[in-house]
């Protein structure tokens, strides 16, 4: 099977499995998997037609977003009950891992090279997500007002 292909379906049953643990029912899950398996293409696609570490991460958490709110207003539940799995898949573990474990080894090299990739990846999570919650915000802010 094609590695990529392979990637996207294991980013959605991830999804799928976090979904599960946290009692999402079960009508609602088809939505996690194709949220997770969209997120993980969205990422894969961004980082190879971009060169930077943290501009896909952002195309993608905005991606993601979007899709939540989207779905969420659809299906009438919280925006973070469907973020929280699909989003999943993106978090930087081995970066963590990698980083903790040159900090704890004293291996400095190790802790500053994989700390900084994960502070890029969370830092473009986190930004791309409140740039579509702001503007998600404001229009909803202005819709109530109107």
């Amino acid at each position: 099977m094609n590695p990529v292909v392979l990637q996207i379906i294991a980013a959605g049953l991830s999804g799928l499995g976090f979904a599960v643990m946290f009692h999402i029912r079960p009508k609602y899950l088809p939505l996690i998997l194709f949220g997770a398996s969209l997120g993980w293409f969205i990422y894969l696609f961004s980082c190879r037609a971009l060169e930077s570490r943290t501009m896909p991460m952002i195309i993608t958490a905005m991606a993601m977003t979007i899709y939540s709110e989207i779905f969420a207003r659809v299906v009438h539940m919280p925006v973070p009950v469907i973020y929280t799995p699909i989003v999943i898949p993106l978090i930087p573990g081995s970066y963590l891992y990698y980083s903790m474990r040159g900090f704890i080894t004293d291996s400095n090299a190790d802790f500053v090279k994989y700390g900084g990739m994960l502070l890029e990846d969370a830092l473009g999570l986190v930004l791309g997500s409140l740039l579509v919650l702001t503007l998600f915000s404001a229009a909803a802010a202005k819709h109530r007002k109107a």
